[in-house]
């Protein structure tokens, strides 16, 4: 049986049709000679004129093949057998995916499972012949190498997952590149990140044979920190920092009584000892005090295993030194102002006031919140700055008032991302009705210390109109009113905090400012966005890129300090009052500082991914497609590849043949030559 590899080629075949029809048209041409006499042309011997036309006839024959050679010698025929020797195969294009994930870190019997990966890759590589396309990818970096030039030293695991759905997409590529009769996609890996997609791909295209060749068993001992997040709304200076952990146990061992530890800067700051049965998952809460102000970097820690990477997760916050806000209000009320003025005289907290018509001459990173009171329609480009200045990590509160309108706080909801959706004016005053705030606040952690003991059930501020406010999925609801309408919300754009009252602060929207609660919940709110705000900390995952923007009054120099206490030089962009630092790849974890000569600016938490795994293959062999087989390590891969390698190419048979038949024409062509001038020589 033949295959053709390159069929498209196959329409030149039309080719072979030039000698016939340029005889064709020669025979039609009549040539007249002049001739002294004709009666010398009965010496023609009839026999040598019927000898001259066979050639003729043959030379067409052998010029229709010597275009039909070519044509096949490029349409690349493959003859199929699979009883020939593999050095008479056809040639393959094999794209060998080489799992350099996080999990191939672990180690199997003493042996690191990516070790065992690379062996298997020299193993498979001896395969292949000069004639083959090999192309290696890495499956989480995805960087693509021939095997010609393939250096395995500079291989090297990373700390992220894999993504073998994107690597396929790769592979394709190849194929579309460099065709052949086989094509052949081999996975090295210990299969414990592979998703359903990827079986998914591997069915919808069946002109491919995939191979899995599985390093390590099923299991190892390993127990990994998924998750940490700060469950605090608010980190304050000599308060306790609550830090969520989630823990997962990942194989079928019980785990009996090991520790999961705080540290910051070598000192232990809280520990819980746990205990997870196999395949167990549990959330640790551990509290510390936060030790002050400033940039704060730690990492939770738990005992080594098998895949040791990741048993640790950096973290950092900070408590600013200084709350800067800019509060923006062409009018505001005397129950504003006279609140801004006890929090600047009772708190490390700066306030500077401004009007909308000046309000976009100010510098926005120069202040941690930006209290938009009674805010009208604000002009596109000033919306701009605000996203750009929110994105990058400030934070902003809104408070509507009679200058606002549901489409001016639509058209800001838009800018941040729909972070609520703004309803009507709600107004009761007409009907001399109100709504209080739901007894529950008192519960809300962010407002404990505002409502305290009794005084809950006492403080019941009347509320006579407000905008009634919808969540969206990136926001909260913190205080309700009784009716479940939200008075206060916040969420999060990008890097940034976004907050808004439903309510005015003044005699014709509410009461509150006559309560004892109202400047500490203002007090509350400001803590909340400045802390909540991501502009003087990061958190990435490994081999993440990163711009920080920092204040150009902060220094010209700048360096960053690498975890094994290194440093780099940073070179920055200037925009306006902005230095924008671009940094590279931060690829090993850990707290990473930003300093000028003056201070530490920002620190980066750089942590290994973190990702729920589905089962190994084994598990479910039936729902393996039928072009995917599983390479066993006991017997040898080339014995194994054997069977589905197949076919002998024969384009060299096709340029020999093409050759041969070009000289056997030349040979005729003189022989043609000579029979006529011999048929002219019996003319004479």
């Amino acid at each position: 049986m033949f295959s053709i590899i390159n069929s498209t080629i196959l329409i030149a075949l039309s080719a072979v049709a030039l000698p016939i029809i340029i005889h064709l048209i020669n025979r039609q041409r009549k040539q007249h000679i002049p001739y002294s006499s004709i009666r010398f042309l009965k010496f023609l011997e009839k026999k040598r004129i019927r000898k001259l036309s066979v050639y003729q006839y043959l030379l067409i024959l052998i010029r229709t093949l010597i275009i039909l050679m070519i044509v096949l010698a490029f349409a690349r025929p493959v003859y199929n057998n699979t009883v020939l020797s593999p050095a008479g195969r056809a040639a393959v294009t094999s794209v060998i995916i080489l799992d350099n994930g996080l999990n191939m870190r672990g180690y199997d019997s003493g042996l690191r499972k990516f070790d065992q990966a690379l062996d298997r890759l020299h193993d498979l590589i001896s395969t292949y012949s000069s004639d083959d396309k090999v192309f290696i990818i890495t499956a989480a970096d995805f960087n693509q190498t021939t095997m010609d030039s393939l250096q395995t030293d500079r291989l090297a695991c990373t700390y992220s997952f894999a993504r073998f759905t994107n690597a396929l997409k790769e592979a394709r590529h190849c194929f579309q590149e460099y065709p052949n009769l086989t094509n052949e996609i081999h996975i090295i890996s210990d299969f414990s990140s592979v998703r359903k997609e990827f079986y998914d791909q591997c069915r919808s295209d069946s002109s491919t044979i995939y191979y899995l060749h599985k390093i390590g068993p099923e299991q190892i001992n390993n127990v990994s920190i998924d998750t940490v997040s700060l469950s605090n709304q608010i980190i304050e200076e000599d308060k306790n920092v609550s830090v969520e952990i989630g823990i997962h146990n990942r194989s079928s061992l019980d785990r009996k009584e090991f520790g999961v530890h705080i540290y910051s800067h070598g000192k232990r700051l809280a520990y819980q000892n746990i205990s997870l049965e196999g395949f167990e998952k549990k959330t640790v809460v551990l509290k510390f005090r936060a030790p002050g102000k400033g940039l704060f970097d730690g990492y939770v820690e738990i005992p080594d295993d098998d895949l040791s990477e990741d048993n640790r997760f950096y973290f950092s916050f900070y408590i600013p030194d200084k709350i800067k806000v800019l509060f923006v209000d062409d009018h505001p009320s005397i129950y504003m102002q006279s609140a801004f003025q006890s929090i600047v005289n009772t708190t490390d907290i700066e306030v500077v006031s401004d009007q909308y018509n000046s309000w976009g001459r100010q510098i926005f990173n120069d202040y941690d919140i930006i209290i938009l009171s009674n805010s009208p329609q604000l002009p596109p480009p000033l919306r701009q700055r605000l996203r750009q200045y929110v994105g990058d990590g400030g934070g902003i509160l809104i408070i509507p008032g009679v200058n606002s309108s549901t489409g001016s706080l639509k058209d800001i909801s838009d800018d941040f991302g729909k972070v609520f959706h703004p309803g009507g004016l709600v107004s009761n005053e007409d009907h001399g009705s109100f709504v209080t705030l739901d007894i529950r606040a008192s519960a809300e952690p962010l407002f404990q210390s505002v409502f305290s003991g009794s005084e809950a059930v006492r403080v019941t501020p009347k509320f006579f109109r407000y905008y009634k406010l919808v969540a969206q999925r990136n926001s909260e609801v913190i205080l309700h009113f009784r009716n479940q309408d939200p008075f206060f919300l916040s969420g999060t754009f990008k890097k940034g905090f976004i907050g808004i009252t439903a309510s005015y602060f003044d005699n014709n929207w509410t009461d509150i400012q006559y309560s004892g609660i109202f400047t500490p919940f203002l007090l509350r709110v400001i803590y909340l966005g400045a802390t909540q705000s991501t502009n003087r900390v990061s958190w990435i995952k490994s081999g993440s890129a990163l711009k920080v923007e920092i204040p150009s009054s902060s220094g010209s120099v700048f360096k960053i300090l690498l975890p094994d206490h290194s440093s780099m030089q940073l070179i920055p962009r200037r925009r306006a009052n902005i230095s924008i630092l671009s940094l590279p790849s931060l690829v090993k974890p850990g707290n990473y500082y930003i300093s000028s000569a003056k201070e530490d600016l920002h620190v980066i938490s750089v942590n290994a991914e973190s990702e729920e795994s589905f089962g190994m293959v084994d598990d479910n062999l039936s729902g393996i497609p039928e072009n995917v087989h599983i390479i066993s390590d006991k017997i040898s891969i080339e014995s194994a590849l054997h069977s589905f390698r197949r076919g002998m190419e024969l384009t060299d048979y096709m340029v020999l043949m093409a050759i041969l038949l070009f000289l056997i024409e030349l040979l005729l062509v003189k022989q043609i030559e000579g029979k006529r001038g011999q048929s002219t020589f019996a003319g004479t």
